[in-house]
């Protein structure tokens, strides 16, 4: 493996609160074709979008894809860092202690998407706040406190205001 290469991977590696490495994936997924059991598949912590949200008919398979991926769920350390399979918890316990509930909200983990958008047309976005509401989804509009940098040239054809980003959650 070369420098450069080493590099690369060690940039992708994001050390979790155990002190161990988790690394960073990049995944391309269909959002049309992408089956519930391929998607449950997938723990992401982060989900990333920009310009998603052009098309109506695309929405409501964008929609089911973060309503699946966003979904909140019981995960331990070493589940976490061991390819983030979920954890089996136990079932069946009549009765927790207090130490036991709270050991068990510490292990819940809340995935979160990021969209950063145009808003060209007001009905299609309209519509996605619709199909999300719907999916169960939240909807946060952080442009204010995180507005986004002018990196590229062609956003400065963009009336700024049109220009969003958002946080994505799951009420469930």
């Amino acid at each position: 493996m070369d420098m450069q290469e080493k590099c690369g991977k060690e940039l992708n590696l994001v050390k979790s609160d155990s002190g161990s490495n988790s690394e960073v994936q990049c995944i391309h997924l269909s959002w049309e074709s992408a089956a519930e059991a391929e998607l449950q598949e997938f723990m992401p912590d982060i989900v990333l979008g920009a310009d998603v949200i052009y098309d109506p008919a695309c929405l409501p398979h964008l929609v089911r894809v973060l309503a699946t991926l966003l979904k909140q769920r019981q995960v331990t350390s070493q589940t976490r860092n061991s390819n983030c399979q979920e954890d089996i918890v136990n079932e069946g316990r009549a009765e927790e202690s207090e130490n036991d509930e709270q050991a068990s909200a510490e292990s819940m983990t809340t995935p979160v998407g990021y969209i950063a958008c145009v808003i060209r047309n007001i009905d299609t976005f309209n519509c996605f706040l619709d199909l999300a509401e719907q999916g169960g989804l939240t909807i946060t509009d952080i442009t204010d406190t995180a507005r986004p940098l002018k990196l590229l040239p062609y956003m400065s054809s963009y009336d700024p205001s049109s220009i969003r980003l958002f946080t994505v959650t799951s009420k469930c």
